[in-house]
Parts: structure tokens; C-alpha cells; sequence
């Protein structure tokens, strides 16, 4: 028994070696790993004391703000393994399996090393109670600092990240860690479910049936006029007054993508776009429950009467290429929004009649997939077109 245990591991450790020295391709490589990690929570375990953290400190990314081509934008602050594991120990906070999550796996710097993962660690923190007297704010504050960053609000961070590989990280982060909270008995049976270590898979330690992180599929799309120079966005009751988006909606059992990003238009102003094309692009989004976003564009006439939904839009409307770049380049120089209420009290200001619900101050920020379709249409009109199929 003793001897087979060590072949085992001999024929574990030559694969893992395999992949780093004899895999011509880097991302054949760390696909090869991450899935052999994903099997093999031993393996994985034992690597982790190699490996780089991000961190979730109470739900929140731990991040330094930069300014990149003069955008303010959050960077995830990555650690190593048993620097951040040390730091944490200090305030009474453990990494263990339940918090952890296999992001990726880094490629080797040099010939011969080996790939080391990248792991997500979700740190709770514990409130005070109120009539305690400790601020929780001002300590998590004092708290990342000392860790070597700052926390914003997940969704903050998303909106403003300019990194695509990072936002996809945080995207695949958050979702996986709410599905291994939240899925804790079998559906089938009511068995308890056995995690894996990179939280890949669970399997009913009853019935044995294997169950994977849920994804949910939506459409969304930019709508342009005939002439292609006026783009339709809404405002929708739950946003932010002044910020204008295109539809988007999720998709319904036994219903194609194409005829969800058709349904939505339908639903939410009440005209029909049958010439609808995919565009190649597509983001994942962790925020409420995991979605994958599928881009689409559309034409429709100008002249069209809307039926809008009111009890989804606040409003909806046509605006200019011009309209539609000026509020761009505030987004970017304003991605916090913190200039909105300014604006709106200077126009209300100017005419106490002023209407603030059709003003289009902001588009989305930049780490959207809603900014990057109306960006590439604003700037590149025929460049968005030459992406669609």
C-alpha cells in the first residue's frame, strides 16, 4: 500500500512538471494545471504557500487607486501566500479552506519553475454591536491600510476597473464564493455537498451527483437610428438619475439569445428590432447572482412611436453622437459620480423647470460592457458594425 502511495505521488508530481518544462504553449499549460488543481485539493493545498492572494476584506476588494492615461482606476493588490497569511494572523483573521478560491494559475517566470495559483481569500469581519461604541468603518479603514491598500464597494470597483483580466477576476471571485455559501445541501436529496478546494465543483456526499457554479445568461443592446447617428439609452427607476444605458435583459428557458436581446427591447419601450446582431464580446457579472453578458446591435426608425414600461424606465430617449461624447468624457473625468448633484442643481438652477429625468449627464463607467458598446459606437461608429455578426 505504502509503495503504490508513492508511485501515486511520483506520477502527480511528473505531471505537474510536465506541464511546466515540456507545454509549448503557456495557456494550454495553465489550463492543463488548473484543472488538474481543480481535482486535486491535496495538490492544490500544498501550493498555496507559492501562490498570490487578492482579498475580500468584509465583501469589499482590497485596492490601490492610479490614474492610467488619465483615468482613475482601482488595481487589485495582490499578496503572497505567506505574507498576507502572517498579516491576517495578527488581527485574529485565518485563511482556510472554506474562504478560498482558485482564480487562475500564474505561468512560471523562468523555464523549469513552477505555476503557482492565484487565490482569492474571502475575509469576513465581525460587527460591533451599536451601542458599542467602536466605529466598524473607521477600523476597517485603519484595517486595509495596514494590509496595504483600501476597500471599495465591490460593485464600485467593477464599475471604474480599467484591467479586464482583473474585473474578470473579481467577477469570477464573488460569483463562486456566493455559490459555495448559498448551495450548502443537495437539491436532489438534501445531502450535504463536498467543495472542492478551488470551489469548481461540489458533490452530494448521499446521492454522489456533481453540481457546478450557476451562470445566467442576459442580452444586451445598443439600438442606433437609420443614419447611424443617434443612439437610443434609458434610464431605468433603479438607477442613477442622469446616467443613461443601453436594454439589456435575461434570458428565459428555451429561449436563444437573439430572442431575449428581442424580447427585452420589446418589453422595455414597447417597439420591435428584428435585425438584431451579435457582437463579438461578451462579460461576465457577479453583482445579485452570476450572469454572463452577450452584446447585440439594432436599428431601428426614429419616427417609431416608444411604449416605454414604466414601471422599469424612468425614461427613455434618442441622443446625438455629440450628446452621447460629452457625457463620456465627464464619466471619465467624474467615474464616482461625485459631480452629479452639482450638475443637476446648476441646471435647475439655470430653469427651475428643467428636465432632469431626459438630461443624459453620465454613461456608464469604463469597466462595463454597456460603456465599452456605447464608447465604440460614440468613437468608432463603423468599427462597432465591423464587430457584429
Amino acid at each position: 500500500m505504502i509503495e503504490l502511495l508513492k508511485s501515486k505521488l511520483l506520477l502527480l508530481t511528473y505531471n505537474i512538471k510536465k506541464y511546466s518544462n515540456s507545454t509549448t504553449s503557456n495557456y494550454v499549460g495553465k489550463i492543463h494545471v488548473f484543472n488538474y488543481w481543480s481535482e486535486n485539493c491535496g495538490e492544490l493545498k500544498k501550493m498555496y504557500s507559492k501562490g498570490k492572494v487578492i482579498v475580500l476584506l468584509d465583501r469589499e476588494p482590497l485596492v490601490k487607486i492610479s490614474k492610467v492615461n488619465g483615468v482613475i482606476t482601482p488595481r487589485l493588490v495582490r499578496f503572497d501566500y505567506n505574507d498576507i497569511e502572517k498579516k491576517l494572523k495578527e488581527y485574529g483573521l485565518r485563511i482556510e479552506n472554506d474562504n478560498t478560491v482558485l482564480l487562475d494559475v500564474l505561468s512560471p517566470t523562468k523555464i523549469g519553475y513552477d505555476y503557482k495559483p492565484l487565490i482569492g481569500v474571502s475575509i469576513p469581519l465581525i460587527k460591533p454591536e451599536p451601542t458599542s461604541g467602536i466605529n466598524f468603518n473607521e477600523n476597517k479603514k485603519a484595517l486595509a491600510k495596514d494590509l496595504g491598500g483600501q476597500c471599495i464597494s465591490l460593485i464600485g470597483c467593477i464599475l471604474t476597473m480599467i484591467s479586464q483580466i482583473e474585473r474578470n477576476y473579481l467577477a469570477k471571485f464573488q460569483s463562486t464564493i456566493q455559490w459555495h455559501k448559498t448551495y450548502k445541501l443537495c437539491p436532489c436529496c438534501g445531502g450535504r455537498l463536498i467543495k472542492k478546494l478551488a470551489k469548481t465543483s461540489a458533490t452530494c456526499e448521499n446521492c454522489l451527483k456533481i453540481f457546478y457554479p450557476t451562470i445566467h445568461p442576459v442580452s444586451m443592446t445598443i439600438i442606433t437610428d437609420e443614419t447611424n447617428e443617434y443612439c437610443l439609452l434609458v434610464n431605468h427607476l433603479d438607477s442613477i438619475k442622469g446616467m443613461f444605458t443601453v436594454i439589456s435583459g435575461h434570458a428565459n428557458p428555451g429561449e436563444s439569445l437573439k430572442e431575449c436581446a428581442r424580447r427585452g427591447i420589446a418589453e422595455e419601450i414597447g417597439l420591435e428590432c428584428s435585425n438584431l446582431l451579435i457582437i463579438n464580446a461578451s462579460q461576465p457579472w457577479p453583482i445579485h447572482e452570476s450572469s454572463l453578458i452577450i452584446p447585440f446591435c439594432g436599428v431601428i426608425k426614429m419616427t417609431s412611436k416608444m411604449d416605454i414600461a414604466v414601471n422599469k424606465i424612468e425614461c427613455a430617449r434618442w441622443f446625438s453622437r455629440k450628446e452621447i461624447l460629452e457625457a463620456i468624457k465627464r464619466t471619465d473625468d467624474d467615474p464616482f459620480l461625485k459631480n452629479l448633484p452639482s450638475l443637476i442643481a446648476k441646471d435647475l438652477e439655470e430653469d427651475k423647470n428643467f428636465d432632469v429625468e431626459s438630461k443624459l449627464y453620465y454613461v456608464p463607467p469604463p469597466g462595463t460592457l454597456a460603456s465599452m458598446l456605447i464608447r465604440a459606437w460614440a468613437e468608432k461608429p463603423k468599427g462597432l458594425l465591423g464587430d457584429a455578426n
